[in-house]
């Protein structure tokens, strides 16, 4: 029989050092302006572990309890003792590209067969007065940042929107989705995604 993989990693500083064993249950790579900023990198590439296959092989003692936060070091490391559920919410554009076999989670898709991104764009193109005053701006500085990003590849067209207008990506889209959420349809979709996610979550819960 052949003998499950063990991998070893650490924090930053060395102070926690970890091992973990077998297959992971999910594993990716993200290029989002969170994970890059997060990362310090252009993509930031991640796998998910049950807890009982990880194991702190070093500076336990240094792993806050109460804070995901590794106490000694700018290291990011969640708490091992939590159970945790592992749910799959996916961008709306995978949704036929993905036959779904591939993961070994529940999961669920936004609404539509878009990205975020694409879904979004024409609640922020119609610039509403609605939208304008939640996002505390002109139109004209909505309007000229729109212009500006006219020819980007949807995720960057997003980006620039935000950035030209001098606004976190949280404030923005907490905006943008308030005004797509209007729509009644947007919001029922939404709401069954919830109730989907919550009931998910209770059936993947892992101690």
């Amino acid at each position: 029989m052949e003998t499950e993989k063990t991998y070893e990693g650490s924090c930053f500083c060395g102070a926690v050092q970890i091992a973990v064993t077998g297959v992971p249950v999910n594993m990716g790579y993200c290029h989002c302006d969170s994970c890059r900023t997060w990362s310090a990198a252009p993509v930031n590439a991640f796998t998910l572990w049950k807890p009982d296959s990880v194991r702190v092989t070093k500076g336990a003692d240094n792993i806050g309890e109460s804070q995901d936060n590794v106490i000694q070091c700018v290291s990011r490391m969640p708490p091992l003792s939590e159970w945790f559920s592992m749910v799959g919410i996916l961008d709306g554009d995978q949704r036929n590209t993905l036959a779904g076999n591939e993961f070994r989670w529940p999961h669920s898709f936004l609404p539509g067969t878009l990205s975020p991104e694409d879904l979004l764009r024409p609640a922020i193109e119609a610039q509403s007065q609605d939208l304008v005053a939640r996002l505390g701006c002109t139109a004209q500085q909505l309007g000229l940042a729109i212009d500006a990003a006219r020819g980007r590849e949807a995720h960057d067209w997003f980006h620039s929107v935000y950035a030209a207008i001098g606004l976190t990506q949280e404030a923005f889209v907490d905006a943008v989705v308030r005004i797509w959420l209007q729509d009644v349809d947007n919001a029922t979709a939404c709401d069954n995604i919830v109730v989907t996610l919550r009931a998910s979550a209770r059936l993947s819960r892992i101690e």
